[in-house]
């Protein structure tokens, strides 16, 4: 687990990912990390993660514990959050 983020640094990281699920048939195109909080406190910092993939569906919405995924014309959404650790 890496340390928590510092107040003012840029935090913001931009990972292509491009694989292909067979089973899910989705392409999985980029995954964007960040982190807010400060450095100080454990508790009040958290990491967060939006993933952009493709998905053969028109119109679909999820909702997770601490997360939601959003699908529009085939294009995938997904928001989600950790507590307490990088995703």
């Amino acid at each position: 687990m890496k340390n928590p983020p510092i107040k003012g640094k840029h935090n913001l990281h931009i990972k292509w990912i491009g694989t292909y699920s067979p089973n899910e048939k989705k392409l999985r195109l980029f995954k964007f990390l960040w982190a807010t909080g400060m450095d100080t406190s454990v508790r009040d910092w958290h990491s967060s993660s939006l993933r952009i993939s493709l998905w053969p569906r028109i119109f679909n919405v999820e909702t997770e514990l601490w997360g939601w995924a959003v699908t529009f014309l085939c294009i995938r959404i997904h928001r989600k959050r950790a507590y307490g650790g990088w995703l």
